[in-house]
């Protein structure tokens, strides 16, 4: 009889290591499938002009299980030697130390804080992230949705942030939002 405490603190602790283990689905970011893209506008109407930058190479993890979002968690990293963008004199400007600064950052990382989903039964579902650019690290708020991929799962999301806020080019030289839109592949770990 004197047992049956620890008995019972020894089931306990089973539970919750089987219960870890139900929520704890970890992916990895795959390369295929995913792509990255930051649009910068500047003028309106017949005077946009768009310049993109792509990120196709990503890393870091993913645990994400729709029913136990409280358990979620995004850790993807960019890396900025992957960036492409339209003419190599375009590339070459997103790549300096005005824009992205390749050589001193390898890469930008979005983290996040808290998932949450849109709505009861929605498809859609908020991230609160810390989202990290030249060694600045701002909060930032990513909306996005997921269909099962594979082993794993496709997040289709967009964010908005202020390219000043991070350093981003000239003052003048292209509007402030920057819009990124997020096409993240992944598969089990």
């Amino acid at each position: 009889m004197k047992y049956t405490g620890a008995v019972k603190a020894l089931v306990l602790m089973g539970l919750m290591v089987f219960s870890f283990a139900a929520w704890a689905q970890t992916y990895k970011p795959v390369d295929k499938g995913s792509q990255v893209e930051f649009t910068f506008k500047k003028g309106k109407g017949d005077d946009l002009v768009q310049t993109k930058a792509s990120f196709s190479k990503l890393f870091g993890m993913v645990q994400f299980d729709p029913n136990m979002l409280q358990h979620a968690l995004f850790d993807i990293s960019l890396t900025t030697s992957g960036l492409r963008a339209a003419g190599k004199e375009n590339e070459a400007h997103l790549r300096n130390f005005e824009f992205f600064d390749v050589s001193d950052y390898p890469a930008i990382v979005i983290k996040s804080t808290s998932v949450t989903q849109d709505r009861p039964g929605s498809i859609v579902y908020l991230v609160n992230a810390n989202l990290t650019i030249k060694g600045i690290t701002r909060p930032v708020k990513i909306q996005f949705t997921t269909t099962p991929s594979g082993t794993g799962y496709m997040f289709h999301g967009l964010l908005q942030f202020s390219r000043k806020a991070y350093g981003l080019g000239t003052p003048e030289e292209f509007d402030d939002m920057v819009t990124v839109y997020l096409q993240v592949n992944t598969a089990k770990k």
